[in-house]
């Protein structure tokens, strides 16, 4: 496959109108590669609050839903199920309200799709604190390679020992197995991109 083959991009965010929405249009906004964001506003409970943020953005294609779809742990399930049939571009990625891309991350995603041919790539994601304090890359929910044996709900704490920052969580507290991590979290971590195993920086 020719690796420059141009595809159009659509970014589909759902919120409720969030603070955290800015940062999200923001990032979206500095793509390294050209995109349209859709922003969906989930329910007319929260159209003031969230075309007070939407107004300042005319970049941004809003749509506001007159229903609230994500009650009953459906979240944004049925906005990302629904936005292909109404976006015509090429490829649609998906940004939450309360996450953010890296400048390059459409850039990236592009070029392994076309690099491995496939129908679909995916990213893992770094946590940050609330402070935006980086923490790790998330590789444990890997749709890949790695299987995921997590019990919810996940918790994780930051813990100082010697002077040096280490993240601890647990994983299978409901399991006859009880798996205690406890690592130390550098800020060198790069993020990557995951395909089923493959790795594209």
């Amino acid at each position: 496959m020719n690796n420059d083959k141009y595809r159009s991009a659509a970014v589909i965010t759902s919120t409720i109108g969030r603070p955290s929405l800015v940062r999200a249009i923001q990032s979206v906004a500095k793509q390294t590669y050209p995109c349209t964001h859709y922003v969906f506003v989930d329910g007319n409970q929260f159209a003031d609050q969230a075309k007070a943020i939407l107004d300042e953005y005319p970049q941004v294609i809003a749509v506001y839903l007159p229903m609230n779809t994500g009650a009953n742990g459906w979240s944004n399930s049925a906005i990302n199920a629904i936005a292909p049939f109404l976006v015509k571009e090429d490829v649609i990625c998906y940004l939450d309200d309360d996450n953010w891309y890296t400048e390059n991350h459409i850039t990236h995603c592009m070029q392994t799709l076309n690099q491995f041919d496939v129908d679909y790539v995916y990213s893992l994601r770094n946590f940050y604190a609330s402070e935006h304090e980086f923490i790790c890359p998330d590789f444990i929910e890997s749709l890949g390679k790695y299987r995921n044996r997590i019990m919810y709900p996940l918790q994780f704490n930051i813990i100082r020992w010697g002077g040096v920052k280490y993240l601890w969580f647990e994983l299978g507290r409901h399991s006859p197995i009880l798996i205690l991590i406890v690592m130390p979290f550098q800020e060198n971590w790069r993020f990557q991109y995951r395909r089923n195993g493959i790795v594209a920086n």
